[in-house]
């Protein structure tokens, strides 16, 4: 659409009310008609430009950009500054003759000769500043204004080239446009390629593929991995019963491997597969086979969440329509339809190791961090097994809950299968997800697991509940019941002071006393009242699209503001891609939006929020001001038995309403925005997050916040400990991350996503010890608290790496901070400027991370840990017992070893090891005396002083934990040097001569306070 925009050429003077509300000016004066685009013309956003007087001059500077690939349609975001570094305010405006923009604006005291700095940032492409000096026209000695003009020649950076040049190779592979459908899966994103983050590289992915693949199609899925892992890419296009795949490794434009990637492959096809993709054959070509057969959007993302696509992944997703429709969340609706609260929250109890809980994590968003789900450890003693999963519906209210188990039956889809096939597992190679030994990162060299998780899809989809038994559901769980098996690191009081329910441990699935309770049967819902919808793709695309172009016709009424594309400053959040109207899946949604407002993941700019299916389709839109502090944003969720949008309106009939740090500080407005205008109850969410985007946070501290599904202090400390973790004990050959944790709140989830842990590959457990077990352990960290346990356990050898790590809070400065929402927003931006290496005003104390001096442990040992411990000494409390050895003993040792709590067991070479405080190991090398206690530490929630715990602990809004008091520096206790780079040296004995230096597993370095030290 083509309008008149008109532009003073001959000295400027203000309009008559000498104010711009941010909207297009109408500047008074001979007007020239310029044809210019609508859709890219906006003025500068949020302020006023104030009275403009009769004797300033009128500066205009034309900016032309050019991309290094042409056919890039971006517009670009444009900064204008003195020479001093100060922004100042301009009206752009797109001129299609000049084919550029062109920048007007005031400046008091601006002469022939004045210059200016103008800079431009587009996704995936290098900024670029530039100086500019202004002068009179040339020819027309009558014009007064001044002019400049500037051409960019934008160059790409290297990840985005990446991701554009691998595509244009698969396309060319491949032939794109003849497929009947096209999939990209990825690691990039987290891990990190020619030093950063490689989110450009999926800007690469999109821009090339040209709508080909799109965040709403679901064709492309990031397939979760550590930042230290290598970026590969796997591209495959179907053509009717035709599978055929490239595959790119470590940033590599040649292909290692092009070919069939069906289920139907031959044998010999298959250990061609293997050997050119490795440990990735599996977990890619389960992916591809499964969206071929037509596999849901969210059991995707849960499958590369998990890492692969597999029986377990497909049972928890089964398991997940079993319990939402037999025993979904109790809701009520709130003042206008299609908003329901939540009368009742999940939780989840199952033992770790089945790929199972991996998908509820993801698809229901029971989180660890969150307190939505209890990984728990070994209960299999009580009757408990690994495809079981436990799930209480809690009324936190009325304090009362159901509790529903139930069991995927994997015999029996397996017989089925070869009933119908002929084919069963390889002696060899038998196929279990429980991921009892092995990572999900194992090579199966059977195609038989590659051929069944495939039936199965198509099986499921046939009826998902046909091999789900629901073992037992049963009503009227008391609140005793319910942290006897969740657990309470302290007292759960009353108001008065009194205890009502006293701090223990967890005790898991424990199938024997749940069955003990004799509860009354709980009545199933009608699942023929299940509403189902019809939309179309388009359809679904289009209220994305609407959604969009409601925000701008509210910012342009309210603000006068027309929201401008791509632009940067421009945050759209979301619950699309989790929730489901009417059981339909909503991704479709965020095509809408991009193709109106160029917002997309990895442009920064649209943000899913993790969700549970059965919560509201909202999107919040917030424009950071000018000032990079005032964030107006709009709030509106879809009402799909109305077909329209409510939108959430203020006391003072405002829809567009300030969310950003002075809004938080100020009690009236913070009531206002959560009863009126975030009145569906995720007003901290979806601020925490927008406040945390302003501040720029690094793309993999971001991802955490949305899979955390909010921005708070508490998930902040797992950024560290990953980082100190990944740092000190990098991985090599088949070793594989195992973390128990003791404190459990939301770091855990940060922990989770970044780490490549999780509870469905057995690598991730949680034990929820006690708060007087974890708090001032460590005398070499006092006030910091053991947050887990850590073991880099090596399958080849039956040897393991393990060590305590403990945490200390950082302290922060609260002068001027009146509220809660304020002291977190300010914690949350120092916890992001420290996580960049950035100096942060606030900060009074660093934050520290230390791990004990690490210790060689058996397999024994290691299953020991992994039941919990014994009774009488958790899981840590028995590490610390165990004596110092070096790994090349324990190898040497034949037959393994097996241990008994408090004595001893003898193996072939006569050898034995005692369990108790101060224990010692005899072996081919004598025996060792170790410490009964080494590097353990208690470490608080997260509270401040003054804090006492709540009944709603484990309540709906996740665990405790969110707040971490005074804080935020970085001070990292390194063990022994370099962790775990001594398991890769040669001289086991001389490493542990090292390590029996405590010195050595003291203060490492510090982050914040004392200016950016790491490199």
């Amino acid at each position: 659409m083509i309008m008149v925009f008109a532009m003073v050429i001959c000295g400027a003077v203000a309009a008559e009310d000498g104010s711009n509300t941010g909207g297009e000016i109408e500047l008074q004066g001979e007007p020239s008609p310029l044809e210019v685009d609508e859709e890219s013309s906006q003025t500068a956003k949020n302020e006023d430009n104030g009275s403009k007087s009769k004797e300033l001059v009128d500066s205009i500077i034309g900016v032309k950009v050019n991309y290094q690939y042409a056919d890039d349609e971006i517009n670009p975001g444009i900064t204008l500054k003195n020479l001093s570094g100060e922004s100042i305010e301009y009206v752009k405006t797109y001129d299609a003759a000049f084919k550029g923009y062109k920048l007007e604006f005031f400046y008091p005291g601006v002469e022939g000769g004045s210059k200016f700095k103008v800079s431009v940032t587009a996704p995936g492409y290098i900024t670029q500043e530039q100086e500019a000096t202004v002068n009179k026209h040339p020819t027309d000695t009558t014009d007064p204004n001044l002019y400049a003009n500037l051409t960019f020649n934008m160059k790409a950076t290297e990840n985005y080239r990446l991701g554009r040049e691998v595509t244009k190779k698969a396309d060319e592979l491949l032939n794109f446009a003849t497929a009947d459908e096209v999939l990209c899966i990825t690691t990039a994103g987290v891990p990190k390629l020619n030093g950063t983050t490689s989110e450009d590289v999926i800007e690469g992915i999109l821009n090339q593929s040209n709508g080909i693949i799109t965040d709403g199609k679901g064709n492309l899925l990031l397939l979760r991995k550590p930042p230290t892992e290598p970026v590969n890419f796997a591209f495959a296009v179907k053509r009717g019963s035709q599978l055929i795949m490239a595959y790119f490794y470590d940033g590599s434009l040649n292909p290692a491997y092009v070919g069939t990637a069906s289920a139907n492959m031959s044998e010999n096809q298959w250990r061609d597969v293997t050997h050119k993709l490795g440990k990735d054959a599996y977990d890619i070509t389960s992916l591809v086979n499964a969206w071929a057969v037509g596999a849901p959007t969210d059991l995707l993302k849960a499958a590369a969440f998990h890492g692969h696509m597999c029986d377990g992944t497909i049972s928890g997703y089964a398991i997940t329509e079993m319990l939402l429709k037999y025993y979904p969340p109790e809701q009520e609706t709130l003042t206008h339809r299609g908003a329901p609260a939540d009368h009742t929250f999940y939780r989840s109890i199952t033992i770790p190791g089945d790929s199972k809980d991996d998908a509820f994590l993801y698809i229901l968003n029971l989180t660890p961090g969150k307190g939505g789900s209890l990984s728990g450890y070994d209960t299999s003693e009580t009757g408990a097994t690994r495809q079981m999963a436990a799930f209480i519906r809690w009324d936190n209210k009325l304090k009362t809950g159901t509790i529903i188990i139930l069991n995927f039956d994997r015999a029996a889809y397996q017989k089925d299968f070869k009933n119908e096939t002929g084919q069963s597992p390889s002696s060899t190679t038998p196929h279990d997800h429980s991921h009892d030994d092995h990572t999900q990162e194992h090579v199966h060299t059977d195609i038989y697991p590659l051929r069944l998780t495939t039936w199965l899809l198509g099986k499921l989809n046939e009826n998902p509940e046909q091999y789900i038994e629901i073992i037992l559901a049963k009503e009227g769980l008391t609140e005793e019941s319910y942290y006897y098996l969740l657990g309470s690191p302290s007292d759960i009081k009353n108001p008065d002071g009194s205890v009502r329910i006293p701090a223990q441990e967890a005790a898991g699935l424990d199938l024997e006393y749940i069955e003990s309770l004799d509860l009354p049967d709980a009545i199933p819902a009608d699942p023929s009242q299940l509403e189902s919808g019809n939309l179309t793709p388009e359809q679904m695309k289009q209220i994305g699209i609407d959604a969009a172009n409601l925000a701008k016709q509210i910012f342009l009424d309210e603000k006068g503001i027309n929201l401008e594309k791509d632009d940067r400053d421009l945050l759209v959040q979301t619950s699309a891609g989790y929730v489901r109207l009417n059981g339909q899946l909503t991704d479709m949604t965020m095509d809408g939006i991009f193709e109106v407002l160029g917002s997309r993941l990895s442009r920064y700019t649209l943000l899913p929020m993790h969700n549970t299916p059965w919560n509201p389709l909202y999107f919040a839109f917030t424009l950071r001001g000018a000032d990079g502090v005032i964030m107006d944003s709009i709030y509106m969720s879809y009402d799909p038995d109305e077909h329209k949008f409510w939108v959430g309106t203020s006391a003072e009939g405002k829809q567009v309403n300030n969310i950003g740090p002075e809004a938080l500080n100020n009690p009236e407005i913070l009531e206002d925005l959560s009863k009126n205008v975030f009145k569906e109850g995720n007003f901290s969410n979806i601020q925490s997050i927008a406040n945390a985007w302003r501040n720029d946070p690094p793309f993999d501290q971001l991802l955490t916040f949305l899979f955390h599904d909010h921005a708070c202090p508490g998930v902040q400390p797992g950024f560290f400990i990953t980082e100190k973790v990944l740092t000190d004990f990098p991985l090599s050959g088949d070793e594989h991350y195992y973390y128990l944790a003791a404190s459990i709140y939301c770091k855990d989830d940060a922990l989770i996503y970044l780490m490549g842990i999780s509870p469905g590959t057995g690598t991730y457990m949680s034990n929820r010890l006690l708060d007087e077990d974890l708090f001032d352990q460590n005398p070499d960290l006092p006030g910091g608290r053991d947050e887990g346990l850590l073991v880099v356990w090596d399958p080849a050898t039956k040897t393991g790496q393990a060590v305590v790590i403990t945490f200390k809070w950082p302290e922060f400065d609260r002068t001027g901070l009146n509220t809660r929402e304020a002291i977190r927003e300010a914690q949350i931006a120092g916890f992001v400027a420290l996580y960049k290496d950035e100096e942060f005003a606030r900060l009074t104390a660093p934050l520290q991370v230390s791990t004990s001096t690490p210790k060689y442990i058996t397999e024994a040992e290691y299953n020991t840990i992994r039941r919990g411990g014994f009774a009488q000494s958790n899981a840590i409390q028995y590490l610390n017992s165990l004596p110092y050895r070096n790994r090349a003993d324990l190898i040497q040792v034949p037959g393994g070893d097996h241990s008994h709590n408090g004595g001893h067991s003898h193996d072939s070479t006569g050898g034995h090891t005692h369990d108790g405080t101060g224990g010692h190991t005899h072996g081919p090398c004598g025996h060792i005396h170790g410490p009964a206690t080494m590097g353990h530490s208690h470490a608080h929630a997260g509270y401040g002083p003054g804090h006492t715990h709540a009944s709603s602990e484990l309540g709906a809004d996740g665990a405790e934990g969110e707040s971490p008091g005074e804080g935020t520096a970085y001070e990292v206790t390194a063990g022994s040097g370099s962790g775990g780079a001594s398991s890769n040296l040669p001289n086991y004995a001389i490493i542990f001569g090292l390590l029996g230096i405590s010195a050595l597993a003291v203060f490492g370095f510090l982050k914040g306070g004392l200016g950016p030290l790491r490199k």
